[in-house]
């Protein structure tokens, strides 16, 4: 019976104790050219930054020159839900599926190269390439950490972007959304 009591009052006292620790202060939110950022998968416990702000980055960030024959692509990736560039963040580009090719795949499960997945990460202003691709028909795919989300065509248009790749292409997207 004594070992009970004492056991209660241990489990009390260390309830109350972390009831009373402080809770650990957010961190600032760095940003990019004036954007909110958001990085390295980070969203777990996010709130959005004080600074937020619905413009778009503009500007562009050049595509690499790719070799003979292939294709090269960059962008600076935006989350519309957050209003932040998203830095440090890993991204694929999968393969369009379909009889024309234009579809993107029913299920995301991070980046497969069997499947044709090229991987790649955003760098800490948010910007990312991909150079010497196979020309064709591509989605773009970024890994929140909690879900695979589909970039789409522009911030009041939630259809996934398809981006088309030919020959000798350098195709520089500017932002690209991210819902």
């Amino acid at each position: 019976m004594k070992f009970r009591i004492s056991f209660v009052v241990l489990v009390v006292l260390v309830m109350a104790l972390s009831a009373c620790a402080p809770a650990a202060s957010p961190s600032a939110t760095p940003s990019v050219a004036g954007y909110p950022t958001m990085g390295s998968q980070g969203m777990e416990g996010y709130a959005a930054p004080q600074n937020s702000s619905s413009e778009v980055p503009s500007g562009s960030v050049p595509a690499p020159v790719p070799d003979e024959g292939k294709a090269s692509l960059s962008g600076i990736l935006y989350q519309k839900s957050h209003s932040a560039v998203l830095t440090n963040f890993f991204i694929y580009l999968t393969p369009a599926q379909g009889d024309n090719r234009d579809q993107p795949p029913p299920i995301l499960a991070g980046p497969l190269a069997d499947k044709g997945d090229i991987a790649a990460k955003t760098n800490e202003k948010g910007e990312f390439t991909f150079n010497n691709l196979t020309p064709g028909n591509y989605f773009l795919v970024v890994n929140l950490g909690y879900d695979y989300e589909l970039a789409v065509k522009s911030m009041d248009d939630m259809t996934p972007m398809l981006i088309q790749l030919t020959p000798n292409q350098q195709l520089s997207l500017g932002a690209v959304i991210v819902p």
